[in-house]
C-alpha cells in the first residue's frame, strides 16, 4: 500500500492488485487490504483485483468483501482448472461498475459454447478435487524447498507460495537462471528465467510451477541439484 501512496498522483484512477502475485506467490494480508480500501475511498479510485491464482492460496480474502463499491474482481479459469486455451474468465463488480464496463465492450459475442460448458463443469466438479490439488501443490512446494535449501546462495523468495509457482533466487549461486533453464529443458523440464516477468529483477530468479504430479516435481528437484553441480563445475 505504501508503494501505491508514494507513486500515485492526481491522474491515478485505478490500482491493479495481482493477488496471489505471479511469479512470487505472495498475497496481501488483512491489514494491507484495509489500507487499499482506505486509499480507494480517500481518492475515489478503483481497485482491479486479479484473483486468478486464489484457489491455490492457504487463506485468501477478496477486496470486494471490504471495498465492494470500488473493486472490480477479475477471475480466470486458466490456472486452477487448467483451461488456459479456452480463454474464459469472469469480471465481477457492483451493478454500477459492470453496467459502465458493458457500455464500452468491443466484442459482445462472448466466449464459445465449448468454453462455457467446460467452465460450468469445472465449477460443479470443483468440490470433488480441489482439496487434493491443494494438498499436492503444498507437498510439491516442500520438495522443491528441500532441494533449494541444499544449494549455497539459493533461496525461495516467498515461501510458502500462495500460487502454483515460486521464484528461486539464484543470484549468489554462480549459476544464472538462463543457464539453469537451458539445462532443465534438455531434460524435458520447462522452467522460465525471471527476465520474462521482470526487467529489474529477472536476472535473479528461476520461475518454477508445481501444480503437476509429485513424481515430476521429484524429478525436477533431482535435475536442479544435478544442474547446479554440473554448471558450477563447468566454470
Amino acid at each position: 500500500p505504501q508503494l501505491v501512496r508514494d507513486n500515485m498522483d492526481k491522474n491515478t484512477k485505478l490500482v491493479s492488485l495481482v493477488d496471489p502475485l505471479n511469479p512470487l506467490g505472495s498475497s496481501y494480508t488483512r491489514e494491507e487490504r484495509k489500507e487499499f480500501k482506505d486509499i480507494a475511498e480517500d481518492h475515489d479510485i478503483y481497485l482491479l483485483h486479479d484473483i486468478t491464482y486464489r484457489d491455490f492460496a492457504h487463506d485468501h480474502q477478496l477486496m470486494a468483501e471490504v471495498c465492494p463499491e470500488h473493486t472490480v474482481t477479475v477471475y480466470s479459469f486458466s490456472k486452477i482448472y487448467g483451461m488456459a486455451g479456452l480463454r474464459i474468465g469472469a469480471l465481477i463488480g457492483v451493478p454500477e461498475i459492470i453496467n459502465s464496463i458493458r457500455s464500452i465492450v468491443v466484442n459482445d459475442l462472448g466466449t464459445n459454447l465449448v468454453a462455457q460448458n467446460g467452465a460450468m463443469a469445472a465449477i460443479e466438479s470443483k468440490p470433488n478435487w480441489i482439496d487434493r490439488v491443494k494438498g499436492t501443490t503444498r507437498q510439491n512446494q516442500d520438495i522443491i524447498k528441500q532441494a533449494v535449501d541444499q544449494v549455497d546462495g539459493a533461496f525461495i523468495a516467498v515461501y510458502p507460495s500462495d500460487g502454483n509457482m515460486m521464484a528461486i533466487d539464484m543470484i549468489d549461486t554462480g549459476v544464472t537462471p538462463r543457464e539453469m533453464a537451458d539445462y532443465l529443458i534438455e531434460r524435458k523440464i520447462f522452467a522460465r528465467e525471471g527476465s520474462y516477468t521482470s526487467k529489474q529483477f529477472g536476472h535473479r530468479y528461476l520461475r518454477v510451477s508445481f501444480s503437476i504430479p509429485t513424481t515430476q516435481v521429484e524429478y525436477f528437484a533431482e535435475c536442479f541439484l544435478e544442474g547446479m553441480r554440473v554448471l558450477k563445475g563447468s566454470k
